[in-house]
């Protein structure tokens, strides 16, 4: 029985939950299990109104993979991820009746033994590469891994899906707490209240996080902005094979914890936190500077979290601090960015260059006399990028067109 034109068939082993590898014991070291449900496969289900089916075919195995791909993959884990799947899966794989779905949109994190493995984890059971697809928050994995089949003469790919989920996350968040900013409401606030020039929210402790701090606290830009940073401790990490400067962040220190608004932000779990849209932060300041969870270039990622689209629903300006490319990434969707108001050259430049660079932009920011006029002339894009935001996104996204698309060719059903 073949699936109907525009409808993919998903097959799980837990139907009520959507969940397959069900029984797989393997906890990863944050104590969640290794395996979760796909986001991209529940949203295009739930979008087409699919109800799965064992008995209907071609089919899509599809399972979320948690975290970074040493906690999924075979180096860090217990055993291969494909040995998991149930015989009657992997013969159907093997003769082109199904494909599997793994989706890590969620993280962006990339290493550089992914692409190896999955190929290598096809031959050993006998899988075709083309029956895999690939579903990541890397912005840049297409390319990253084309790259990597040209230096490995690869001519037989896996399918692969960049993935920015939390996009549709946080307009979830704004649709469900009728959180509705307005450029009026902004405006009208930044001029009657003394503001500081900008906000960086951290909270995780992340290398390049670290090291931004304390080039923050060594340009005497703290007491200006609104910054939170917990507690280091005496070790920092080397970021991209150099070491940090431990004389300054252990004069840096001397200063933490960092709290915004006297508040602690290490009193609930991540989720509280994820879920909060702090609006008095966006009012109180005049630019946000984006700490995204990936940075260096060594990381070969770009990905756009929940903290990207934050100050976009509330109608701010922002500076990413990520990866290189985080910018060029955010156009692809649709959005602006703020050249001409913001130098937004850092964008292009290497990991410690786009460190330095964004410090010299903050320091330019603060000494502009009439920041206000400076707001207001970014307007239009402000407002441009607020309704992008809150246009009809749901499962309609590019990556849900593409999976269907592939499903469509590589199975030959029209």
């Amino acid at each position: 029985m073949t699936a109907r034109r525009f409808q993919p068939n998903f097959s799980f082993e837990s139907v009520s939950t959507l969940e397959n590898f069900v029984n797989c014991p393997d906890v990863n070291p944050s104590g969640l299990s290794r395996f979760h449900p796909s986001v991209l496969a529940v949203k295009l289900i739930e979008f087409l109104d699919i109800k799965p089916n064992k008995g209907l075919y071609p089919y899509i195995i599809a399972s979320g993979v948690r975290h970074h791909p040493d906690n999924w993959t075979t180096p860090r884990s217990k055993d291969n991820l494909f040995s998991w799947l149930i015989p009657e899966y992997l013969k159907d794989v093997q003769e082109g009746r199904a494909m599997i779905l793994l989706d890590q949109c969620l993280e962006g994190y990339h290493t550089p033994y992914l692409w190896r493995w999955f190929h290598d984890s096809c031959k050993t059971y006998n899988i075709p590469p083309q029956a895999i697809v690939y579903v990541t928050g890397n912005c840049i994995t297409e390319e990253i891994y084309n790259n990597w089949c040209e230096t490995n003469n690869i001519v037989d790919k896996i399918k692969t899906i960049p993935y920015t989920n939390f996009e549709h996350y946080i307009k979830f968040l704004v649709d469900k707490s009728k959180l509705y900013q307005s450029w009026h409401i902004n405006l009208t606030y930044k001029k009657i209240n003394k503001i500081k020039t900008y906000n960086c929210l951290q909270k995780r402790l992340r290398t390049h996080r670290i090291w931004f701090y304390g080039e923050l606290y060594n340009a005497g830009l703290l007491d200006c902005g609104l910054v939170s940073m917990n507690d280091y401790g005496t070790h920092v990490n080397h970021m991209d094979n150099e070491p940090p400067n431990m004389k300054l962040l252990e004069e840096a220190r001397s200063v933490l914890p960092l709290e915004v608004y006297g508040k602690s932000n290490v009193q609930h779990n991540d989720s509280f936190y994820i879920d909060r849209i702090l609006t008095e932060v966006f009012l109180d300041t005049w630019v946000s500077v984006v700490s995204e969870p990936i940075f260096a270039d060594s990381d070969q990622s770009v990905f756009i979290s929940e903290k990207t689209f934050k100050p976009i629903a509330c109608m701010h300006p922002f500076i990413m601090l990520g990866g290189k490319g985080s910018l060029v990434a955010l156009r692809k969707l649709g959005y602006k960015t703020f050249d001409g108001f913001i130098d937004e050259t850092y964008d292009t430049l290497s990991t410690f260059e786009r460190i330095d660079a964004i410090i010299i932009e903050l320091k330019r920011i603060d000494a502009i006399e009439d920041k206000l006029s400076w707001f207001m002339g970014m307007k239009d894009i402000i407002e441009h990028n607020y309704n992008v935001f809150h246009r009809s996104i749901q499962t309609q996204s590019n990556p849900s067109i593409e999976l269907v698309e592939y499903y469509r060719e590589y199975f030959n059903v029209y």
